[in-house]
């Protein structure tokens, strides 16, 4: 009988106790540090961007690519189709460029356009003539502006063989720029 009775006084007790015990700082576990990962994963971390740059860089080149035999047929502009013409030629030599050093970094590279580049194209292939010139030009300033900044930025980076591609491919990205731009200026 006085078991019982002193039992839930026990158990009272012993509560009391793991409050105070869990209230007093020096009872409580700080949280750990994250470890730093073995360098090993910290060289496959760092080579990731370089990756996805290959990637991308691949991607955009192939959608530039089926952009200038769009304007192949649809351009009414001998100026447009002379950049669409230039533009294939450069991205060929340099999607060749970048199946190497893919193959070299052992970076898959994806052989369908991604969805952005879908919508582009279906947008563009409605469109002829005048309309399809400016929509094109518009195209090639956004996309090339955009390319110029990815491939400045990874010209900064580690890997000395995409530095090497980024430095030998800027020119020719710049130049369509240049040529889109003054194709835009005159109203194509």
């Amino acid at each position: 009988m006085r078991f019982t009775r002193l039992f839930p006084g026990a158990m009272l007790m012993l509560a009391a106790v793991a409050v105070v015990h869990a209230q007093n700082p020096q009872n409580r576990q700080t949280p750990q540090k994250p470890q730093t990962p073995p360098a090993s994963q910290t060289a496959e971390d760092a080579a990731q961007p370089e990756a996805s740059f290959v990637a991308t860089a691949h991607a955009d080149g192939e959608a530039e690519i089926a952009l200038a035999d769009l304007a192949a047929t649809r351009s009414q502009s001998a100026g447009v189709k002379a950049l669409a013409s230039k533009i294939k030629s450069d991205h060929q030599q340099a999607g060749e460029q970048l199946k190497q050093l893919a193959a070299q970094k052992n970076v898959t590279l994806s052989s369908t356009l991604s969805p952005a580049h879908k919508n582009t194209m279906n947008r563009l292939g409605k469109l002829s003539g005048a309309a399809f010139d400016r929509a094109y030009v518009s195209a090639m300033v956004t996309d090339h502006q955009k390319a110029i900044a990815e491939f400045t930025k990874t010209g900064k980076g580690a890997d000395a063989d995409i530095k090497a591609f980024a430095a030998r491919t800027l020119p020719a990205l710049r130049e369509h720029l240049r040529h889109a731009q003054e194709l835009q200026k005159k109203g194509k």
